[in-house]
């Protein structure tokens, strides 16, 4: 029997904000970096070019002196990052061809999942801008029980990131 399952990434995948989290970044270089900031594509590049890993991008545009940051700078900057995001939250879409995927997938009864690294503060509005809840589980598991529960489905481990779980 063959199981199907459908993981989407949230950011530039499903909600067309690759511009909003470019802003987010650059307001955090702006108050806590060298104030360089840096345009969408380059940011794309940058993101990859670093493994994914923002906190590598961030330490590259010197922020906090391109030290690693303490918990309470990474607050300061998770809290810059999530006021400027939801700032322009009215400025979201959804990706070209999203809408319709997941009412085909929802109509096959295929479950759905995301996969991400958002703050989970921002996922909620996200979710309630475009009424995104009836795709997906209503509830779910911290990180490491879902990465448990994916391994124990496919049979395969999912790559380490910094993803989040969030509940309704």
């Amino acid at each position: 029997m063959v199981k199907l399952l459908v993981l989407f990434d949230l950011n530039i995948t499903l909600v067309d904000d690759g511009h909003i989290i470019c802003k987010a970044f650059n307001k955090a270089i702006t108050l806590y970096g060298n104030g360089e900031e840096i345009k969408l594509a380059d940011y794309y590049k940058a993101i990859t070019e670093s493994g994914g890993s923002i906190w590598s991008l961030w330490k590259s545009k010197g922020v906090f002196k391109g030290q690693e940051p303490t918990e309470e700078e990474k607050n300061k900057l998770r809290a810059c990052w999530n006021a400027e995001y939801l700032a322009n939250i009215d400025n979201l879409q959804l990706a070209p061809g999203a809408k319709e995927a997941l009412e085909e997938l929802y109509r096959m009864k295929i479950p759905m999942g995301i996969v991400t690294g958002q703050d989970p503060c921002l996922i909620k509005p996200v979710f309630n801008k475009f009424n995104l809840w009836k795709y997906f589980q209503k509830t779910s598991l911290p990180l490491q029980e879902t990465r448990t529960r994916i391994v124990s489905i496919f049979g395969q481990k999912p790559p380490a990131d910094k993803s989040s779980a969030i509940q309704r």
